[in-house]
């Protein structure tokens, strides 16, 4: 076996190899959307078509099969690479029709299926292919549609992240080259390197459009997480409790006062996530933290005492996540004992990392259960720390002894979203 006959089998096998594994993670793929999946779908059948279109015309042209029978296959070659780039472009902007681009496809068709009656664009006899005085038309129908991708990628992606323009800006590129390669380099082999630069966009822009989907939808969850944070907020047998409690202060203005303005502190403070903000200063989420700790000492006095140990609070954290976690520390730690309790909140930082630590002497729990049994808003705390900031939770606790709950947040990554990201 020759080098040429090895290295086309190789690639052969390469690109077959990637098209069927790529058609098993698609449909394996729970976050894609369907129209998406669809386009892929036909873009792996076209460029199916292109590999066995490629291989049939290097065989005819290698054993002389006759004429009419190459020109088949060739105009086949001709229509396919079009219609693959406007499929494409369906990827980048699925909503539209691009009727413009399919029309071109279509003429694109119509003039090389007149090979069969004329040589004005191509004609293939004995001697071989003989271009004719529109032989450049499948290429500049191309070029066409390329920059018509540039074009989307400038103006509908101009809003996005640079890394997603430079994606785009990357396989059309890829492309580009190969168009030029098999313009330039007159030697025959088995596939084109347009078909080659073809089944790579399309592995790439899967990954690239998986991992955009996959986002969306941890963005989503987080979303939900959130409305569920803030709703678990306001309920109405807390807002109840805390008015009776306010009412049941008698002789005292000043308490009567300094209370209502803890709660409505409070209540601003839960609606104000509503807003959508991914991040407050850690300063603001204490001070809402002790007009929440105020408001349940109201309730029950005389059960918990909570004290602050900050000694640093030059960062920002997901609102209400320190506030989630003294409310578990008092409704599953210090409320089930039958003595009073302490929560302590501690704040401090380190060369790489802000590292917050919520702990009480409450009763403890089995961390074996903490999956199974979620504790109040534990498990998005978790999420939204790891989503936004980078950071981890981690859960310590004993039986009888108590929990401490511990938050790292990388310094390197939260002020590069702070400075990368808008505020809202």
């Amino acid at each position: 076996m020759n080098i040429a006959v090895t290295y086309g089998t190789i690639i052969f096998v390469t690109l077959m190899s990637s098209l069927v594994g790529l058609s098993i993670i698609l449909g394996l793929d729970a976050y894609m959307d369907k129209r998406r999946k669809r386009i892929f779908i036909a873009i792996i059948v076209l460029i199916f078509l292109q590999i066995m279109q490629n291989l049939t015309e290097f065989y005819f042209t290698e054993y002389h099969i006759n004429p009419p029978v190459r020109t088949i296959f060739a105009v086949l070659g001709y229509s396919l690479r079009p219609a693959i780039l406007v499929l494409f472009a369906h990827l980048l902007l699925p909503q539209s029709k691009h009727t413009i681009s399919w029309v071109l496809v279509a003429i694109n068709v119509l003039m090389h299926l007149s090979a069969f009656f004329t040589d004005i664009v191509f004609t293939i006899d004995e001697v071989g292919w003989r271009g004719g005085p529109l032989s450049f038309w499948c290429l500049l129908t191309s070029a066409v549609l390329l920059v018509y991708m540039l074009g989307i990628i400038i103006f509908h992606y101009k809003d996005k992240q640079w890394k997603d323009i430079v994606f785009h800006v990357f396989w059309l590129s890829a492309v580009i080259l190969a168009v030029v390669a098999d313009s330039v380099w007159n030697k025959r082999q088995w596939v084109d390197y347009l078909t080659i630069s073809m089944v790579c966009v399309s592995v790439f822009s899967y990954l690239w459009f998986h991992n955009r989907f996959v986002k969306e939808y941890e963005a989503d969850i987080i979303e939900k997480q959130r409305m569920r944070l803030v709703l678990s907020q306001v309920q109405p047998h807390f807002i109840y409790n805390t008015l009776s409690s306010i009412r049941n202060i008698e002789g005292n203005p000043d308490e009567t006062k300094r209370a209502i303005t803890e709660f409505a502190n409070y209540i601003r403070g839960s609606l104000a996530a509503l807003d959508g903000k991914e991040r407050v200063p850690f300063s603001q989420e204490i001070s809402f933290v002790k007009d929440y700790v105020a408001l349940q000492q109201r309730r029950f006095p005389d059960h918990f005492v909570v004290k602050y140990d900050i000694q640093d609070e030059d960062f920002s954290i997901p609102p209400l996540t320190v506030q989630i976690l003294v409310e578990n520390a008092i409704k599953h730690g210090i409320l089930v004992r039958y003595d009073p309790g302490t929560i302590t909140i501690h704040s401090h930082s380190d060369a790489e990392n802000h590292i917050v630590y919520v702990g009480d002497d409450g009763v403890g729990f089995d961390t074996e259960t903490l999956e199974k049994n979620d504790r109040v808003g534990l498990r998005a705390v978790r999420n939204r720390l790891e989503y936004f900031l980078g950071g981890t939770v981690t859960v310590e606790s004993e039986i009888g002894q108590g929990t401490t709950v511990t938050l790292t947040i990388p310094r390197t990554q939260l002020y590069g979203k702070e400075k990368g990201e808008d505020k809202k």
